[in-house]
Order: structure tokens, then sequence, then C-alpha cells
């Protein structure tokens, strides 16, 4: 949680353009919760009542389709407006995208997925600004040891958005798969050998 000086109703935060999900949930630096309700009081209270508000939207995706075995290095994700960077968040209004403020955002973000081993059907969290991808697009490429996974959907005519504290769920399949190019080193010394 986030902690802030004064009763507002807004604070600046960052979503970060760059996450390390965990095997089974979004990157913890990249949840933003913040408290609500402020309690004054001359004595310590017996008890304290407050909730937490969460700011970003939750994603889980699943990969269909990377192959078994195959080591997952990052995973890069573009998409056509901006889900991540700083953003001022209106604390109290709830999925509200006309509450946001956004300054020096991307359209782009990087999965860092630390060699994971894929299973052929791997779900990967991570976490956004709220925003609406609708009639817009959303790609990602997807590098592992081997191969390069890719794919853009086009969201023309169709409703695709990332919501405050909910979590949006989708299946990517029917990647296009290029093997990665083979690296060499040149040896002009035979004592390198």
């Amino acid at each position: 949680p986030y902690a802030y000086k004064f009763s507002t109703s807004t604070i600046s935060l960052t979503v970060p353009q760059t996450q390390t999900p965990t095997l089974t949930s979004f990157d913890p630096k990249a949840d933003i919760l913040a408290s609500s309700g402020v309690t004054t009081s001359s004595s310590l209270p017996d008890k304290l009542s407050f909730s937490m508000n969460r700011l970003v939207a939750l994603v889980e995706m699943t990969l269909d389709g990377i192959g078994a075995g195959e080591k997952i290095s990052t995973i890069e994700i573009t998409a056509s407006e901006k889900i991540n960077g700083d953003v001022e968040f209106n604390l109290f209004a709830e999925n509200t995208l006309e509450s946001l403020k956004v300054y020096h955002n991307y359209e782009t973000m990087t999965l860092e997925m630390g060699d994971r081993v894929a299973t052929g059907s791997d779900v990967v969290w991570f976490t956004t600004v709220p925003t609406d991808l609708s009639g817009g697009s959303f790609g990602i490429k997807v590098k592992t040891d081997k191969n390069i996974y890719e794919k853009t959907a086009d969201l023309s005519g169709k409703t695709f958005n990332f919501k405050r504290a909910e979590v949006a769920k989708f299946t990517i399949a029917g990647m296009t798969c290029t093997p990665r190019p083979q690296t060499y080193k040149i040896l002009t010394n035979a004592s390198d050998f």
C-alpha cells in the first residue's frame, strides 16, 4: 500500500513498463493499492478500520502453442493505447477512464520471464493502467531459447478493456512461430580454438 500525507482524492504513481511476474501471480511491485478511510485519534484506538483499493487492472493471459520445454525469456506487449507509465489516479472513481491523467506513458511493456519452462498452455499475469483497447490492437512477441512467437489481434468492432481492480482473462492462440537465428562466432586466429 502506498502512503500519502494528506486526505486527497488523487495520487500520482507509476505502473512499471517492465514487470517480472511470478509463476502464479503478477509482479508484486506492479500492484498498486491505496488505503481508504482516515482515522484521527488523540489516543491509540482498540480497533482500526480501513479498506484497500486496487488502482491497477489485473490481466491473466494464457499463451497456447509455445513448445513444451522451451524456456521463455521475455514477452513484449504492444497496445494501441497507453498501458503503463506515470498516472494520476482518482482514488474514488471506480473504473472511470476519464478520471485518469497520464504522463510519460507507453504503449509497450516487457515481461521478464526468467527462462520459465513452457508447458504449451502457459498462464502469465501482469498489471496495466485501466485502459480501453476497443477498436484498437493488442500484440505480443514471446521470445524463448529456441523460437520467437508473435501475434497481433485486430480489435476493430470488438470490446476489449482493462478495468481498474478487475481481472481481464483471455487466451492468445495461433501465434506465428519463427526459429531464433543461429549465432556463430567467427574465429580468425587458430589459437582461439
